[in-house]
């Protein structure tokens, strides 16, 4: 697969989706409650403490799909007909606010990103603190077929879509292809205006619903808006974030308009309010997709495109932070959440990808603005266009530091501390997209801030309290961005160290003297400790006690105590080399596949305790892409251990502590699943550094959180603890 290849397939997986009608079905559309924890990463917090919850339904009907009508105009911007029909079920997930009086009227309903191979909340994921702080609530919407079945190549293989992600939960949504998506894009926003009926929001009573989509949403949406919204007459606005210099066809397959597409306008006579937001990556495009400079219009009193300068397609906030961001981060972690980084999808960045936090934050105003224009009819301000040198391919206008000019303006581009841009990286199939954040050196910033951090902070002040009078930030945000600008300035914190390739054997060595030392773990000959807390099942929270004993990473015993309302169901497992048995009624022997899984298992339970092991010639280590683990930036470590199954380890950057395992693993059914399973609460036990607080996800939903206690190191096991079980 060659490059533009790969950066298409990355971009828009969900592209083949699309699929000839079905024979019609008629039905009206019919909305069930679905109970229990919907799949959908809205963020790695609790929104209980936000006074929000989270509800899911499924939504049955016949979808229309739609042809061009019978005008001159181009497929994307002309008047359309209806085409056929199809039955579908998909699903909404809604985020509401528990207290009726809290709520502000509007719902955010978002067309559901598919790029990743699995649906991702990116709208919600860049506004969700405006959403939460006016009381809106959201619903996002599985409008496309790859959300639900899956598209090719997944970006990450731990996402996976809705059908295999909870075959149980999921199995019976059905999508018929993209080509119906538009349809069952206006049947959503239907059910949620129809709240009354549907009951989708409870007791609240929407006044305003917004449309909203980020990138290959945003390409629908253009389509939408322009060819469908006429007819469906469903959203009192749209925000269209990210797009691109073309739109997706109404068949839905945007393989061909990615390669041939040609630039797509909005109509000129749009019905309600439209708020479009452009990066530069955006802008300007990357190899093969034509940038939204080919579609440049003249902004009308019903359209605002706000291009922003020093931002690229996707940033710090998008893939990291903003799965962290609640609102109540302490200001330090919040800030190591924007610290530069080279490691991207596909591979290792030439420079840190932009790292500039107004993305997020411009996004916040647009939301705002758009919910008063459409309440009120007071328009957004316009901002200045970026500015394109004159030629054939566009190309940014920079000024002296390496900024780009025009657009709407921050004090991360009028007061920098970098060079940010939303193009100019490689190394990555994904450079095109994350642009690049190239910190100052020492000079570039006496020269700039000859009276130091003051004078940086105050001319830093100033530029925000202009930006935020043009309406571009919100007064919301002010305190926090300041807070973070004084982290950040001239002395990065930890979290902002170098991004250079980490050296695997460097990392276990940081890990090992974090954990006790090399001597001190050398000595550990066998552990035993114990792990209380709950196990997550249907929803349901259910106590369980595991007690463990190890000696190396081939002889584990493991007892479970589960609570089940009557008598406490009891397990026990032991590995002892090549051989291992089962008890919970009666005791078996493990065949081949179980005792290779239960092996496994067992290597990645002690590994983490006392990783000295990964210093043993039968375990292979690579470097692997940095995350951000709890707020704090972790360096990732490629594990290949003697039975060729990877798995990744992450250390905290700083201490040096493992953090994070991610690894494939068997269940009890044999069924594989992705284990997630972090680490903190590091507390000192017998000269030892041990993990106390332990929570684990399956498939990305939660699983498992404990509380381990009673860590001991043993001088002698006796052998019949890894013995067949009596």
């Amino acid at each position: 697969m060659n490059a533009n290849r790969l950066v298409l397939a990355l971009l828009f997986s969900a592209a083949t989706a699309g699929a000839a009608a079905r024979e019609p079905h008629a039905t009206s559309p019919s909305v069930v409650a679905v109970p229990g924890k919907p799949s959908l990463m809205l963020g790695n917090y609790d929104l209980g403490p936000l006074r929000y919850q989270v509800d899911e339904f499924f939504v049955s009907g016949t979808a229309t799909w739609f042809k061009p009508g019978d005008g001159p105009a181009a497929e994307g911007t002309a008047d359309v007909r209806p085409a056929g029909t199809a039955p579908y079920t998909t699903r909404l997930v809604v985020a509401r606010p528990t207290d009726p009086a809290k709520f502000s009227g509007t719902v955010v309903v978002e067309w559901l990103n598919v790029t990743a191979g699995c649906d991702v909340p990116v709208e919600w994921l860049a506004a969700h603190r405006e959403i939460v702080r006016r009381g809106h609530a959201y619903v996002g919407v599985t409008a496309q077929k790859a959300g639900i079945d899956g598209g090719t190549p997944p970006m990450d293989p731990r996402i996976v879509p809705l059908k295999k992600a909870d075959p149980n939960r999921y199995g019976r949504l059905d999508h018929p292809g993209d080509a119906y998506a538009f349809d069952i894009f206006s049947q959503a926003g239907s059910v949620v205006k129809d709240a009354a009926a549907s009951k989708v929001l409870g007791p609240l009573v929407p006044r305003t619903v917004v449309a909203a989509g980020e990138s290959q949403s945003a390409m629908f949406l253009t389509t939408y808006v322009t060819a469908v919204d006429p007819l469906a007459r469903v959203y009192d606005g749209f925000l269209i974030h990210s797009r691109f210099g073309f739109a997706a066809p109404l068949h839905g397959a945007v393989w061909g308009a990615l390669v041939n597409g040609k630039p797509t306008t909005l109509r000129a006579d749009l019905r309600v309010p439209v708020m479009t937001l452009i990066m530069e990556s955006d802008l300007v495009g990357w190899p093969p997709l034509l940038g939204y400079h080919a579609a440049r219009q003249p902004e009308t009193d019903r359209l605002r495109v706000w291009e922003v300068a020093g931002t690229a397609h996707a940033d710090n906030y998008t893939f990291s932070v903003g799965f962290l961001d609640s609102g109540s981060l302490p200001t330090e972690q919040l800030a190591a959440g924007f610290a530069p980084t080279r490691n991207a999808l596909g591979g290792k960045l030439a420079e840190p990808m932009n790292w500039g936090p107004q993305q997020h934050y411009v996004t916040e105003a647009a939301l705002w603005q758009l919910d008063r224009w459409v309440k009120t009819g007071e328009a957004p301000p316009k901002a200045t266009p970026l500015k394109l040198a004159e030629g054939d391919a566009p190309k940014l206008v920079t000024d002296a530091n390496g900024l780009a000019e025009g657009g709407v303006r921050s004090p991360w581009v009028d007061v920098p501390t970098a060079v940010l841009l939303g193009v100019g990286n490689a190394g990555s199939p994904v450079a095109g997209m994350v642009g690049l954040g190239k910190p100052f050196d020492a000079a570039t910033l006496q020269r700039l801030y000859p009276g130091g951090k003051g004078e940086y902070l105050k001319k830093f002040e100033a530029s925000l309290d202009r930006t935020i009078a043009a309406g571009f930030i919100l007064p919301d945000d002010k305190a926090e961005i300041l807070a973070v600008a004084a982290l950040g300035f001239g002395a990065p914190p930890a979290a902002q160290a170098t991004d250079e390739a980490a050296d695997p054997q460097a990392l276990v060595d940081k890990a090992v003297r974090a954990l006790g030392g090399a001597d001190k773990l050398a000595k550990v000959k066998a552990a035993s400790w114990t792990a209380k807390g709950t196990l997550t099942y249907q929803g349901n929270q259910i106590p369980i006690t595991l007690r463990i004993i190890a000696r190396g990473i081939d002889h584990f015993r493991r007892e479970s105590e589960i609570e089940t309302g009557a008598a406490p169901m009891r397990g026990t497992t032991v590995v002892a080399g090549d051989r291992g048995w089962s008890k919970f009624t009666d005791v078996v022997e493990l065949d081949k596949e179980k005792l290779a899984n239960q092996r496994r298992l067992a290597y990645l339970s002690v590994i983490p305790v006392f990783v000295l092991p990964l210093k043993g010639t039968g375990f292979k280590l690579e470097a692997a892409a940095d995350e951000t683990v709890s707020g704090r930036p972790a360096a990732g470590l490629k594990v290949t251990p003697p039975d060729g199954k990877d798995f990744l380890l992450y250390f905290d950057k700083e201490s040096g502590l493992p953090v994070r395992l991610v690894a494939k693993v068997l269940d009890p059914r044999g069924v594989e699943y992705t284990d997630d399973t972090t680490f903190a609460d590091y507390k000192p036990a017998e000269g030892i550094q041990k993990a106390t607080k332990v929570e684990s996800k399956r498939d990305g939903e939660k699983a498992a959180e404990l509380q381990v206690s009673d860590f001991k190191v043993l001088d002698h096991v006796d052998a019949e603890a890894f013995d067949r079980p009596k």
